[in-house]
C-alpha cells in the first residue's frame, strides 16, 4: 500500500467548508479497493459570534473571560440572551447584531469571546 493510501485510509473529519476534497478522497479510497473508513463528525466545534454569517440567529452559550467582560455585561450580552447578526463590516470590521429591541456594533475581536449555541 503506498503512502498516499494510508493517509487517506487514516481518518477523515468532515466539516461544510471541505465536502468536495472528501469525496474527491472516497473516490480514490473506492478506486483502490481499500474501504476502511473512520470518521470523526465534530459536534463539539464552538461557534463564535465572530465567525457568523449576517441573519444568524443564535443564543449565547457562554462570554469567554477578556478585558470586555464588564462592558458586555452592561450591554445586556450575557448567557441565554438570544441574539442576531444584522449586518457585518467588511475586511474585519465591526459586527452589528441585534438583542431584542436594541442595535449594537462590536468589534471583531470583542465578537471572538462570544460563543454561540
Amino acid at each position: 500500500m503506498s503512502n498516499e493510501y494510508k493517509k487517506l485510509i487514516g481518518s477523515a473529519t468532515v466539516e461544510n467548508s471541505n465536502f468536495k476534497s472528501f469525496f474527491r478522497m472516497i473516490k480514490i479510497i473506492i478506486k483502490s479497493n481499500y474501504f476502511l473508513f473512520i470518521f470523526v463528525l465534530n459536534k463539539n466545534k464552538e461557534l463564535k459570534l465572530s465567525d457568523c454569517k449576517t441573519k444568524t440567529k443564535g443564543i449565547i452559550k457562554e462570554i469567554l473571560e477578556s478585558e470586555f467582560d464588564n462592558k458586555m455585561l452592561e450591554y445586556g450580552i450575557v448567557p441565554g440572551v438570544e441574539i442576531t447578526v444584522v449586518s457585518k463590516a467588511a475586511f474585519g470590521g465591526p459586527i452589528y447584531i441585534a438583542i431584542g429591541s436594541q442595535r449594537i456594533a462590536i468589534r471583531k475581536k470583542e465578537a471572538t469571546y462570544i460563543i454561540l449555541q
